[in-house]
């Protein structure tokens, strides 16, 4: 796609331009920093943990479409604290509300 200079500008500072975009979702971050607050409170874990399975899924796969190689054992642990956090809070829930 070609655009006159002006064009160019005014996207680029809109920001509606996929190919000017210099900040991302570190989402391999996030799942470590919910797997950790999940930890913390466990109580809340069948919350959290399904998120912090979706960032870690997001974040392995925003990592192969980069090609960046590190931090994916990260995203890993983090997707398997997640699932254990979703496990144990809905435990958790059940042994509180089940009669």
């Amino acid at each position: 796609m070609a655009l006159c200079a002006p064009c160019f500008e005014r996207l680029a500072d809109a920001g509606d331009l996929a190919s000017m975009r210099t900040v991302f979702r570190d989402y391999t971050r996030m799942a470590g920093a919910g797997a950790l607050l999940g930890i913390v409170f466990i109580v809340v874990g069948a919350v959290i943990g399904p998120a912090v399975v979706y960032w870690a899924l997001r974040g392995l796969r925003q990592k192969s479409a980069m090609g960046e190689g590190e931090g994916r054992v990260g995203a890993v642990l983090s997707l398997v604290v997640g699932l254990l956090e979703t496990a144990a809070g809905v435990w958790i829930l059940l042994a509180i509300f089940h009669p």
